[in-house]
């Protein structure tokens, strides 16, 4: 990598919520009616998000999910160039610390801001308020472990639960 006399920060970057977010964060008398309000499952046909238990699938290509394709180094007209017939693994970056920093490290990325991505879509419309602020505590505690683990260049906003 080419030397730099700046610090570079990534303003808008995203995490995927693992499973283990619903399955050890969230307490164990909310994992039910957790994965009831939101729950993001990547099936073999395709991509559903769960809210209230209600299915909605994912209106982008199944085989191209967002959160697979961007890694560092490919070019926009690489990512047109990915076939859609052919399922293309996750980024590990997306959900793993060590990962999303090896990543940062390839595109000379100092310090990365994060916010969630099924969070995001879904959070907003769950309608057990108590359901909300479990999941609101689990998704806090799932990223500041993930913060924690990048060594004072991840950040995001948490909110005590």
């Amino acid at each position: 990598m080419a030397r730099k006399n700046f610090a570079v920060f990534d303003g808008d970057s995203h995490v995927v919520e693992p499973l283990e977010l619903w399955t050890r964060y969230l307490e164990p008398e909310y994992r039910t009616l957790g994965k009831y309000a939101l729950w993001r499952e990547e099936g073999k046909w395709g991509s559903y998000l769960q809210v209230n238990g209600k299915m909605f699938r994912d209106t982008m290509n199944s085989n191209i999910p967002r959160h697979a394709i961007w890694n560092p180094g490919l070019s926009w007209k690489q990512i047109g160039k990915l076939d859609p017939n052919v399922r293309h693994p996750m980024t590990p970056g997306g959900s793993d610390p060590e990962a999303r920093l090896k990543d940062m490290d390839a595109m000379g990325v100092d310090m990365a801001f994060l916010y969630p991505t099924w969070f995001a879509e879904g959070f907003h419309l769950i309608e057990n308020p108590d359901v909300a602020y479990a999941l609101a505590r689990a998704y806090n505690n799932w990223i500041a472990d993930f913060c924690g683990a990048g060594r004072g260049r991840l950040r995001a906003e948490c909110r005590a639960g």
